[in-house]
């Protein structure tokens, strides 16, 4: 799996241009597990390498899953924490998190149920790091 990208973000003066790709693949190790990985890289600021790695697992033809691992990305909440800027001579923002995760879902009959918790931190220039936590729940029907 490839991906690349291009992206333009503004916030009043500032602007900035993202050129971004991605590399990843998908092994199975049996029908219902498997292994995937992707890395990537932004050009926004001095760069930033992304990544996510994790293990999966379904049962009932897909209608059950569990899927575990880790990741690294970018923080899309503010212009100043996505790209970054120079403030009196030092770097501010330009953050990402690095989290730990566990997706579960099911998919009954008129509706699909997930829920993911993850647990980790952020980190941004000239800011000490945040912890991270929480968890993420959608219902839909069809």
């Amino acid at each position: 799996m490839i991906d690349i990208g291009y992206g333009h973000f503004q916030n009043s003066d500032d602007r900035a241009n993202d050129v971004s790709f991605s590399l990843g693949t998908q092994y199975r190790v049996a029908t219902h597990h498997h292994l995937e990985a992707r890395l990537g890289h932004h050009s926004l600021g001095e760069g930033s390498w992304l990544y996510r790695v994790q293990y999966g697992y379904e049962a009932l033809n897909g209608a059950l899953w569990v899927q575990s691992g880790f990741k690294k990305e970018l923080k899309y909440d503010s212009f100043l924490a996505l790209v970054g800027k120079n403030l009196n001579g030092r770097p501010f923002g330009a953050a990402h998190s690095s989290v730990f995760f566990v997706d579960t879902g099911a998919r009954l009959r008129f509706l699909t149920l997930t829920a993911t918790p993850y647990i980790g931190q952020v980190s941004a220039d000239s800011l000490s790091d945040n912890s991270l936590k929480g968890i993420d729940a959608i219902s839909m029907c069809p």
